[in-house]
């Protein structure tokens, strides 16, 4: 399976940028071991885990099951890089998120590119239909931040925001 999961910052401001921990889920002893780690550690209270897809989780119902036992024990789940590799919006009805994050290939010429608008605005438009916020990664100049702006995309990340931090405190 390998899906990469990273569970970051539960910051609430635009800045949505920290990463905490990066855990590797290959097979449902995995899912048991993460989820008595947070049963019983309470380790994840209060945090985020953003999902970095490999395949799509779709059809994976170990992936689906360990989503929605993390959820169920509080913590927010989103989906990283939504719109590329696997991802899609099929997903969206099998496990429980608090926020999409498009990823940045489309987000880094959004302003000249047709496609990358058209795809941006559905998947802002379905995730504010569904009440899940949405981030726009590689938001690198004034003018990109202030398109993704003008199409509603609830928070921003990227150098125009704030360059990658080595430390997170």
């Amino acid at each position: 399976m390998n899906d990469l999961l990273n569970l970051v910052d539960d910051s609430t401001d635009e800045k949505v940028h920290d990463f905490y921990k990066i855990l590797i889920v290959d097979d449902e002893d995995s899912v048991h071991a993460i989820t008595n780690m947070a049963l019983k550690n309470k380790q994840f209270d209060g945090k985020k885990l953003e999902i970095l897809e490999h395949k799509s989780i779709a059809h994976d119902h170990l992936i689906q099951a360990l989503i929605n036992k993390l959820h169920d024990i509080g913590l927010k789940i989103s989906i990283d890089d939504f719109g590329s590799h696997c991802s899609n919006f099929s997903q969206l009805s099998h496990i429980h998120i608090v926020y999409i994050k498009i990823d940045g290939s489309f987000i880094k010429d959004i302003v000249m590119n047709k496609d990358s608008q058209i795809i941006s605005r559905t998947i802002i438009d379905y995730a504010h239909q569904k009440n899940i916020p949405v981030i726009a990664e590689f938001v690198h100049s004034d003018e990109i931040y202030n398109y993704v702006k003008s199409i509603n995309a609830d928070y921003a990340q990227g150098y125009y925001i704030s360059p990658p931090r080595p430390d997170i405190s």
